[in-house]
């Protein structure tokens, strides 16, 4: 029989932290991105171009370029604004020229999301994983303090 060593209670001393950060990290960056989809100005904006990239996974032998649309709008205070998707897929799903709906805040018009660049489903996923994490490591921690 193995001799049991406090490694893992050491390592679940030191996820946990690593959880918790992770865990409110992406509530930020979920409660940001339905508060812009929510309560933000949304506006037409025209698709200049695509910022185009290749996958930097080295394990993929086979990349295929990935598109990020590149959209200028008026804001309603009339400047014009640039901006690049966050998310890049596959396939140009839109022509140069086409318009597309953009959300953006007035105090920063700059960090706006064009259509489809919000990312909800990766974060929840994320977000749950993160919280399995937790659920496996707190109660050994909280049982070794008891003691």
């Amino acid at each position: 029989m193995l001799k049991q060593t406090r490694h893992p209670f050491l390592l679940n001393l030191f996820l946990l932290p690593v959880y918790l950060f992770a865990i409110s990290y992406l509530l930020i960056l979920l409660w940001s991105a339905i508060n812009l989809r929510y309560n933000s100005n949304v506006t037409e904006g025209t698709i200049l171009g695509y910022k185009t990239r290749t996958s930097s996974a080295k394990f993929i032998w086979n990349r295929k370029p990935e598109h990020a649309p590149i959209v200028k709008f008026n804001t309603q205070k009339g400047n014009i604004v640039k901006v690049r998707s966050r998310v890049y897929e596959f396939e140009k799903e839109y022509e140069v020229g086409n318009t597309m709906a953009v959300y953006y805040s007035d105090k920063d018009p700059n960090g706006a999301y064009v259509e489809g660049g919000f990312t909800w489903s990766r974060d929840i996923i994320l977000l749950l994983v993160m919280l399995v994490g937790v659920y496996y490591t707190a109660p050994p921690i909280i049982e070794r303090l008891r003691r």
